[in-house]
């Protein structure tokens, strides 16, 4: 994906937002939204690559990839969260985005729990 691609479709809907926006500023919202969400489909494209590459590592060099796809939502979820609080943010929302970030915050907490057992339980092997 080309970053310029990204960058001309964002510079184009917040002209077009700010242009909106003197006479309908639920629309403009509207307006960001949407060229928001192109540009996150416009970036998952790449995304699909990278899980590829990092399968084919990990096949490589035989250790199991359940860590990496508890990392991989670990990540997911971050961006995911951060674009969402954003999106709130932008609407003057800020009470939500605090919220939509503790519960992002907790999931990853919560899944990052497998990696965090498997690491002790490595370092305490090595300790022994």
């Amino acid at each position: 994906m080309d970053i310029g691609k990204i960058a001309i479709v964002g510079i184009t809907g917040t002209f077009m937002a700010l242009t909106i926006k003197k006479n309908s500023p639920e629309f403009s919202l509207t307006v960001a939204m949407i060229t928001g969400i192109i540009i996150l489909f416009m970036v998952i494209e790449n995304l699909g690559e990278g899980i590829s590459v990092l399968k084919d590592i990990y096949s490589k060099t035989g250790l199991d990839f359940v860590y990496i796809e508890i990392v991989m939502k670990v990540i997911g979820v971050a961006y995911i969260s951060e674009f969402a609080v954003q999106i709130c943010k932008d609407a003057d929302f800020g009470f939500i985005a605090s919220k939509i970030e503790l519960g992002g915050k907790i999931i990853i907490m919560s899944l990052s729990i497998p990696v965090i057992t498997a690491l002790i339980d490595t370092v305490t092997g090595l300790l022994s």
